[in-house]
């Protein structure tokens, strides 16, 4: 059973939800979207973790698992002419 019901938190994040439809000690579980603008960080109070990987190794993890196959599919000049292979925009030439 999934019921879908607006709240409001309360002061010291109290949720409180009435008429849930749910029998006494029913268990469930609840998933809370905040709504509106989330506050950024400025970046000077960004601080990664310390044992946290940097993205690009994982990003080469990604492209290593890349059959060759579907490697060799991209054209060489992908980059200089990504409007072409997309859009169909006129090539550049070299």
């Amino acid at each position: 059973m999934t019921i879908r019901q607006r709240v409001t938190v309360q002061p010291g994040g109290t949720i409180e939800i009435h008429d849930p439809q749910l029998p006494d000690g029913a268990e469930a579980d609840v998933l809370i979207t905040v709504e509106g603008k989330e506050e950024e960080l400025p970046l000077g109070e960004f601080v990664p973790k310390p044992n946290a990987r940097p993205f690009w190794e994982e990003i080469i993890e990604i492209g290593a698992r890349i059959p060759k196959e579907e490697l060799d599919k991209i054209p060489e000049d992908l980059a200089k002419n990504l409007d072409h292979h997309l859009y169909g925009a006129p090539k550049e030439e070299e």
